[in-house]
């Protein structure tokens, strides 16, 4: 996968890439918050403003403009 994001359309930007890869190998994520909160689950779905995050039977929407990191949950393992 390149960096160069002068060749990524706005459909293909690099966080999009990103957060397909994760929702499509339904991988563990961790979502640290601007204001400090880490939040667990899988990648259930996105668009241009959230994410939906699903941890057990439970979805919950986290605001983009929120979010400081993702990374994969199994990092921490």
């Amino acid at each position: 996968m390149s960096l160069d994001n002068n060749n990524l359309s706005e459909e293909q930007s690099l966080h999009n890439i990103y957060l397909s890869a994760l929702r499509r190998n339904k991988t563990r994520v961790a979502i640290h918050l601007q204001k400090g909160i880490k939040l667990c689950g899988e990648i259930e779905g996105y668009d241009a403003h959230i994410i939906a995050l699903k941890d057990h039977e439970k979805t919950q929407i986290v605001f983009k403009h929120a979010i400081s990191t993702i990374v994969p949950d199994d990092i921490y393992g």
